[in-house]
């Protein structure tokens, strides 16, 4: 495949994966990014590949025909299908720069004129869902159901958006309720410019949901994606980017140079940060944005650490549901998802050979056959963190509860759900959020000892009790307790991100505020 000079073609290309690794050369570049109304080359920031400022762009499932989707035991385990570039500090900085020249205007159209903006955009964005699903897919393995839900459930957002703007009375409160900042609720227009960090699990809905308030308010706007995700970001951009007048919608990617540009030089022409990200990279975010010379609204979620903790009362049939929806709904790769099980000594060991007999038949492979529950992680590493976790289990007494023999492993960028009972405070697993598909069980015998774990643990977004009598007094006590360490407590429910007209947060470690 030769390179072509159209973006909008090599986007469409890519979506087909028809290419080759055979010559990586003739791969199609996508290292552009989008400012003040215009496409550009991004930056020149080094890459892993010595002299070279290009990044390869990867998929973790074998396309080849009768494949199921894993690579062959001897194979790396990935395939490059792209090469980008990353946006680099000046371009931060002319980003940034851009959406401020460009925020007074924006911020003085009318709320009709703003929403027929975000009415393209979305009608746009539905037109073109086949390819960007397909892309989300390609890149970090979706399965199909999942990347066209994420596609539309952005859609859908934006269309509730729009329907605030023009009928809400109160529509400044509700959208910057919406948008998760703390803005003055008597705000009447935009406050100025805005910065989005999507995530790579979420690269469309996460970062463009934050953002659309943002607009529909009269903030101008800069997309920041991460190192991976970006190929139906930047796919959506090109076809929508003409939406908005120059400067108000622009859109960079990569790792942290432009995010340092902006914080470096211009973090006080910024009004707001909002995203998802790690802890460790929320504290630098919000520690770079909240300075002697600026003060940033920042408003990120970072790592979560939720647990289920089923009763001796419990359905345990509807409890088996909830931690697979809950745990493995994209691989766990959601900061939603469950994170840990604390049951009940009294049935404990019910549950979770109820819970193995399930998951033992669950299939793994390509993201395309609906008949595969588990498709690959995100990239190798994420891989190879829970293959570590759970050695790290193993070795300190944990045993593996399901029998498959795919269990514990990862395979390329596969590993299959991997039960751990008996594990204990010593074991890594039981204190760091492992993004993935493994499930680590832990026992208790009376309330308490679950309300002492959520009070160590450094990170509180979400919990959820299962039960058959919501109003026992032993529930009672947790749903009092449990609150004040955690944003949301379900009773019966797997946690959730939505509904997306609701606020989303978390506490403690969790959640980062920076204050403006």
């Amino acid at each position: 495949m030769a390179v072509l000079d159209d973006l909008e073609v090599r986007l469409t290309n890519i979506a087909k994966d028809q290419a080759t690794c055979e010559d990586p050369e003739q791969l199609p570049d996508t290292g552009e990014v989008f400012i003040n109304g215009r496409w550009q080359p991004a930056g020149d920031t080094p890459s892993d590949i010595p002299g070279d400022t290009r990044f390869p762009v990867y998929s973790y499932w074998n396309n080849e025909d009768g494949s199921d989707g894993i690579f062959p035991e001897d194979h790396e385990g990935r395939r490059q299908i792209a090469w980008e570039k990353h946006a680099s500090k000046e371009q931060g900085v002319q980003a940034v720069q851009a959406a401020k020249e460009a925020w007074e205007d924006w911020a003085l159209t009318s709320w009709e004129e703003r929403a027929e903006c975000l009415k393209n955009f979305a009608a746009i964005m539905r037109a073109d869902r086949d390819r960007l699903a397909r892309l989300l897919m390609l890149e970090i393995a979706k399965t199909e159901a999942d990347a066209y839900a994420e596609v539309d459930r952005t859609a859908d957002y934006i269309d509730e958006t729009i329907r605030i703007m023009l009928e809400q009375p109160d529509k400044e409160q509700i959208l910057y309720k919406r948008l998760k900042t703390l803005y003055e609720k008597r705000a009447i227009r935009g406050k100025g410019v805005v910065v989005g960090i999507g995530p790579r699990n979420y690269p469309l809905n996460e970062l463009i949901a934050a953002l659309v308030s943002a607009l529909a308010v009269g903030n101008t706007v800069v997309a920041k994606g991460t190192d991976q995700g970006n190929l139906a970001l930047i796919a959506l951009t090109k076809k929508t980017g003409h939406c908005f007048p120059p400067g108000v919608f622009n859109l960079l990617y990569g790792n942290r140079e432009a995010l340092m540009g902006i914080q470096e030089q211009v973090a006080n022409d910024v009004a707001a940060v909002v995203g998802f990200v790690s802890t460790e990279a929320g504290f630098k975010i919000n520690a770079g944005f909240n300075t002697d010379e600026a003060a940033t609204q920042v408003e990120l979620g970072m790592t979560a650490k939720n647990r289920v903790v089923i009763m001796p009362d419990a359905d345990l049939d509807k409890a088996v549901e909830i931690v697979i929806k809950g745990s493995l709904s994209y691989n766990g790769q959601r900061c939603t998802a469950i994170k840990d099980l604390l049951i009940h000594e009294d049935v404990v060991e019910k549950f979770t050979q109820r819970l193995v007999d399930r998951i033992d038949r669950m299939k793994m492979g390509s993201p395309t056959d609906k008949k595969n529950n588990i498709t690959p992680l995100l990239n190798l590493e994420a891989a190879q963190k829970q293959e570590r976790l759970v050695d790290n289990a193993l070795e300190k007494g944990a045993k593996i509860a399901n029998s498959s023999s795919s269990t514990g492993k990862a395979r390329g960028a596969y590993f299959f759900p991997t039960i751990l009972s008996g594990v204990t405070d010593e074991m890594e697993i039981a204190h760091v959020e492992q993004y993935g598909p493994t499930i680590p069980i832990k026992s208790f015998r009376i309330w308490e000892e679950v309300v002492e774990v959520h009070r160590e643990s450094p990170y509180g977004q979400q919990a959820v009790i299962v039960t058959r009598d919501p109003e026992n007094w032993q529930v009672q006590r947790l749903r009092q307790e449990l609150p004040l360490q955690v944003q949301q407590v379900w009773i019966n429910l797997p946690p959730g991100r939505g509904p997306d007209d609701k606020e989303f947060g978390g506490a403690k470690a969790a959640y980062a505020i920076g204050n403006s």
